[in-house]
C-alpha cells in the first residue's frame, strides 16, 4: 500500500497533497501519516464529504489514515470553475492580531485559493495589499491563478505611494473608476 508521509507539513498542505493524490491516483488505496491534529481533522472531513472509506488512529504523536476505495466515492470534480465574484485585497496582512501570523495566513490563503476548485473572476489589490505583489511565494500563486483565467488588478496610486512600482511585474494596473465597475458588476465581493 502506498504511504503518504505528510509529517512536518503545515496546514493546508496535507489536505492539498491528499486531494492531489486521490485525483491523480483514482481508486488506489493508500496510507496517510500526519503529526498535526488540525490537518487530521481537515482530511477526515474531506474524506467524509467525498464518502471515501477510511480508518484512522493515533500512534504516539502521529495520526494515521488508511484510505480504501470501494466504488461508492463521490469525488468532487478535478476541474476548477470561475464564478462571478471578486476578492478585494486591502492589506498585506490577513486579519488582526500578530503580524507574523497574519503573514503566514495570507500566504496560506493564496496557496489554498490557487488549489481551490471554485475561483474568483477578479482579484484586486489596493492599499497595502499591493505589497503582496512583491512576495515571490504569493506571486507564484497569482501567476497560476492568471493562467486559469482569473483577472488580477492592482491600484497604481497604491504602488506609487509605497514606492514599489519597479518591484511589481504585473501589467494589470488599474484606477478607481475601473475598480468601481468591477465591484459593481460582481455578484459578490470578498474583502481581505
Amino acid at each position: 500500500m502506498i504511504e503518504l508521509d505528510l509529517r512536518k507539513k503545515s496546514c493546508p498542505i496535507p489536505l492539498v497533497e491528499t486531494r492531489k493524490f486521490i485525483n491523480n491516483n483514482k481508486n488506489v488505496d493508500f496510507k496517510i501519516i500526519l503529526d498535526n491534529e488540525v490537518s487530521f481533522i481537515n482530511i477526515k472531513k474531506f474524506l467524509e464529504n467525498n464518502k471515501i472509506n477510511y480508518s484512522s488512529n493515533k500512534s504516539g504523536n502521529d495520526f494515521l489514515f488508511e484510505v480504501i476505495f470501494d466504488g461508492n466515492e463521490q469525488l468532487s470534480k478535478n476541474d476548477f470553475q470561475i464564478n462571478n465574484f471578486t476578492i478585494l485585497v486591502m492589506s498585506e496582512l490577513f486579519g488582526n492580531g500578530s503580524d507574523e501570523l497574519s503573514n503566514v495566513l495570507m500566504k496560506s490563503y493564496f496557496y489554498a485559493l490557487d488549489e481551490s476548485i471554485t475561483l474568483p473572476s477578479n482579484i484586486i489589490f489596493i492599499n497595502s495589499g499591493v505589497k503582496l505583489l512583491t512576495n515571490e511565494n504569493i506571486i507564484k500563486n497569482i501567476d497560476s491563478l492568471r493562467e486559469k483565467g482569473v483577472s488580477i488588478y492592482y491600484c497604481g496610486i497604491c504602488v506609487d505611494y509605497y514606492s514599489i512600482k519597479d518591484k511589481v511585474r504585473l501589467d494589470e494596473i488599474t484606477n478607481m473608476y475601473s475598480i468601481i465597475d468591477i465591484l459593481n458588476n460582481s455578484d459578490n465581493v470578498i474583502r481581505i
